[in-house]
């Protein structure tokens, strides 16, 4: 996933988009699975080590923190954040971890838990539709099977 995570930005900077500026450096899998638990799937510690969110400031644009049209990337302290204000919004037995969020107040999320395979859920579609276009056909933000 971090060759099509790599491609995405380099498509981003060929399209000129705001974000390619703002986006911060990714951070450890160390530091990842002390936040989000050992069992972090290794598409979600890839994630957060290839970004660790958007720098945000006073009068900002949204359009230019969005890693997506209409979604901006989260960093790992807003993820913790957000997962610590609603325990309850996961399916039970599963865990979940938002990587989006949409200007509306959803989440692009990576679910996993009860022996399953890590999954997609929320505007994830959004997202890999995006990369495909971006990136091709090849694109595969999919978790591995």
């Amino acid at each position: 996933m971090t060759g099509d995570l790599d491609s995405l930005r380099d498509r981003l900077v060929e399209l000129n988009r705001p974000v390619v500026s703002v986006l911060l450096p990714g951070v450890s899998s160390e530091q990842v699975k002390s936040v989000l638990g050992k069992g972090t799937p290794d598409e979600g510690v890839e994630w957060f080590g290839w970004c660790n969110g958007v720098k945000w400031w006073a009068g900002q644009n949204q359009d230019d923190a969005n890693l997506i049209p209409g979604h901006a990337r989260l960093s790992l302290s807003e993820v913790e954040k957000i997962r610590r204000d609603h325990p309850h919004d996961s399916v039970p037995g599963k865990e979940w971890v938002p990587l989006l969020r949409g200007l509306s107040g959803d989440f692009c999320a990576v679910v996993w838990g009860d022996h399953s395979t890590p999954g997609v859920a929320g505007g994830m579609a959004v997202l890999r539709g995006f990369m495909q276009l971006c990136l091709g056909p090849a694109a595969n933000i999919a978790p591995k099977r």
